[in-house]
């Protein structure tokens, strides 16, 4: 960072180190601009996510280690209730992952 500092306006290095922070900076702005509109747009505040909805993220890297080990009845009831679907792609390694998370009253 010194070194761009350093140099002169017009050096090569120092163009694209601008132009990269630019780049981040323009980028970082949509970002918050994105998610200042979703913030606003409409819908039902009580169905955002909280700060404990969010701590279930914490858990997500257990959850391959735990799936593991549970037994076969439960998963199946798992995956009906999430109606669990994967789908591979012929010809490629894509495959697509689908679920569709039970109501409340579930």
């Amino acid at each position: 960072m010194r070194q761009a500092q350093d140099c002169e306006p017009d050096d090569p290095f120092a163009q694209r180190l601008r132009q990269t922070y630019n780049d981040l900076e323009t980028e970082r702005r949509a970002t918050l601009a994105a998610l200042a509109d979703l913030d606003a747009a409409e819908g039902d505040a009580s169905a955002r996510p909280t700060a404990q909805d969010a701590g279930l993220l914490d858990t997500l890297p257990y959850l391959t280690d735990n799936l593991s080990k549970a037994p076969e009845q439960l998963l199946r009831g798992l995956f009906d209730t999430t109606h669990l679907a994967i789908r591979l792609h012929p010809d490629s390694n894509d495959i697509t992952i689908t679920i569709r998370l039970p109501g409340p009253n579930v």
